[in-house]
């Protein structure tokens, strides 16, 4: 008996020894979305970002899960020479989602998490590629029907209708500071559905033919399809407002001041919706 309660006693401290220097994650709920993206965030948020090197810098977190925007968006930048202006790091995360048909409703809530998440200026972006002949379906659901049916799923949807056309839409959101009114920028193009080309894109871009071309995105190169596409359309929009507001922005950056909504800021719009 003696032997058995020493043996016991053993496992227990071997149990409370792992379960003291076991991972933080491993106690996570299994549905704990929001739990698991603000560890990610801790993680992936450099200490540098903190510290403004440039007074004259943005300070800009991107928030997604998907690199190839990031490549994207950064060629943009880096083509319309916004280097000197934008500091932008990435915070690698696949933000949670609302239900709801209009791209740009999802696009403020998630911006309006993601400025949370990152603690200051975020964007973040949200995609829609509507078919003409289901209504706009998917739609903003696009990203799921991607991950379950591949593009080829996509194509042979689309085989029953006879109307092949639909238009890819990108909305960015950017938040100035956590709890802002987030400011739009929605790039739109259309074209055809057609039977998927493999090349370079990723997502749908090889069943997808921009309006006045006779490839698809995948066959495209990268800058081309930065000239001709919903994305690009809306990083120009955004760039084209940040140059306009860049010295009411980096004075919110240096100050620190922090204002609920962006209306009745000084900034100056692009267009009337914002």
């Amino acid at each position: 008996m003696i032997f058995l309660s020493g043996f016991i006693s053993i496992l227990l401290l071997l149990a409370s020894y792992v379960h003291a220097f076991a991972p933080t994650n491993s106690a996570l709920p299994r549905h704990s979305t929001l739990t698991k993206i603000r560890s990610l965030t801790t993680i992936a948020r450099p200490t540098s970002f903190l510290l403004v090197s440039n007074t004259e810098q943005l300070n800009i977190a991107f928030v997604t899960g998907n690199q190839m925007k990031v490549r994207e968006i950064e060629l943009i930048l880096s083509e319309n020479k916004m280097e000197n202006l934008v500091n932008l790091r990435v915070i690698q995360v696949d933000l949670p989602e609302i239900q709801e048909v209009n791209t740009e409703g999802i696009a403020k809530e998630k911006a309006l998490l993601a400025a949370q998440l990152a603690g200051g200026s975020s964007l973040i972006e949200d995609t829609s590629l509507e078919f003409h002949a289901l209504g706009g379906m998917p739609g903003p659901y696009i990203k799921w029907f991607q991950e379950r049916l591949k593009s080829v799923g996509l194509w042979r949807i689309l085989t029953a209708y006879e109307d092949k056309s639909a238009t890819a839409v990108c909305t960015l959101a950017f938040s100035i500071a956590p709890h802002a009114d987030p400011v739009l920028f929605t790039g739109k193009v259309e074209g055809t559905i057609v039977e998927p080309v493999e090349g370079r894109g990723f997502g749908w871009d090889s069943i997808f033919v921009p309006r006045g071309e006779d490839q698809p995105f995948s066959c495209l190169s990268i800058e081309r399809k930065n000239e001709l596409s919903h994305r690009g359309n809306a990083v120009r929009q955004w760039i084209e407002w940040l140059k306009l507001n860049k010295d009411e922005l980096i004075e919110r950056q240096k100050t620190g001041k922090q204002t609920i909504g962006h209306k009745g800021l000084d900034f100056k719009s692009v267009s009337p919706e914002q």
